[in-house]
């Protein structure tokens, strides 16, 4: 049977069951065939058409579930989250506190939650709004492959955030959290959804930067503590800003590949000069955790931390300089070594802390 396209208005209903993976235009059954969208024509516009192919389940070649979810979940992703976590709870064990091992492990099962459901619903919006399907080289694919539909990722999505928010608000509740550490949950609570949702005002004006810098960062190791000890040192609060930064970078190298279809604050430099900023950041950032940490008082794990960011940041630098364009091969590995610098960190913080 040849193949068939078909070319729909994004303002059509049909359109927009085709984009959910729910019905199939021309009367052919949903429960054969459906659509995959194949190119998209002046996104975001009100003339913005997409064009589908019309294919059987069994022609999409889908992997085995486990790979599908490893994609979807952006499982390599986890670590911005749980590397500060732990690094938190291991320096403040090796100080003295004592916590049981379920204190650490309903936060990470919370954030593995919200881990999910943000990334599911960002999948989705970004192919509902059609980010994801101007670059194979933005989000997890998996909905643009027909790996997954776009209903069941939303669905899951929200599943995902909502079993972490009422998993949060119990734990909050059966810990009886202080109000300062109420109005600090609810302020990442909010940044998560609106990271979610990323709407494109929020890119253009750096903001999604922000909530990044925050989330990941000082709402995040110092969250932590205040759970465990009801308030927040400098030093974690100052721990937590450097991972906001590394989580931050790890990001902006992620999209460097896809300026094309970026609105962010990189898509508006062009890569040029996102290029340079990117340069001057990760050769900064040695001198700022060594630097912060030494006026701290905690001259050792400035020296640590910093020799680390620079072993890794070295390697960074010299891929950066390979790249040529958005296009350019040496910016795929930037992504792992970029986790790697940040996982380091945590690791630094773990070793000077049982030193």
């Amino acid at each position: 049977m040849p193949t068939e396209f078909v070319t729909l208005l994004r303002s059509e209903v049909k359109c927009r069951d085709c984009l959910l993976g729910q019905s199939i235009p021309h009367g052919q059954e949903p429960s054969e065939r459906f659509a995959l969208p194949v190119k998209s024509f002046a996104v975001g516009s009100p003339q913005e058409r997409i064009t589908f192919q019309l294919v059987k389940a069994d022609e999409i070649g889908r992997p085995s579930m486990w790979k599908v979810l490893f994609w979807a979940l952006r499982l390599p992703l986890l670590t911005l989250s749980w590397t500060p976590v732990v690094a938190v709870w291991v320096w403040l064990w090796a100080g003295g506190y004592e916590f049981k091992a379920q204190d650490l492990f309903l936060v990470l099962g919370n954030l593995f939650l919200l881990h999910m459901g943000v990334f599911l619903l960002n999948d989705y919006w970004d192919h509902m709004r059609g980010v994801d399907r101007l670059s194979s080289r933005r989000g997890s694919q998996v909905i643009q492959r027909g790996w997954l539909r776009a209903w069941q990722v939303r669905l899951w999505g929200w599943a995902a955030l909502v079993t972490g928010g009422l998993l949060g608000t119990g734990i909050l509740l059966w810990s009886r959290a202080s109000l300062e550490l109420w109005v600090l949950v609810f302020g990442a609570a909010f940044a998560v959804l609106i990271l979610a949702w990323s709407p494109r005002k929020l890119r253009r004006w750096a903001l999604t930067e922000l909530l990044i810098l925050l989330s990941l960062g000082p709402l995040l190791t110092c969250g932590s503590m205040m759970f465990w000890l009801g308030s927040c040192s400098p030093e974690i609060g100052a721990l937590g800003l450097g991972f906001g930064v590394l989580a931050l970078l790890s990001f902006h190298l992620r999209s460097l590949g896809a300026l094309l279809s970026e609105k962010s604050l990189l898509g508006r430099l062009g890569f040029d000069l996102s290029h340079r900023l990117l340069s001057v950041e990760i050769a900064l950032l040695p001198v700022f955790f060594a630097f912060v940490f030494w006026a701290l008082g905690e001259f050792r794990l400035g020296l640590v931390l910093g020799a680390l960011v620079l072993f890794v940041g070295l390697k960074l630098l010299q891929l950066l300089v390979q790249s040529r364009s958005s296009l350019s091969s040496s910016l795929r590995p930037l992504r792992a070594w970029a986790l790697l610098m940040h996982f380091s960190v945590g690791v630094g913080v773990a070793l000077v802390a049982l030193m």
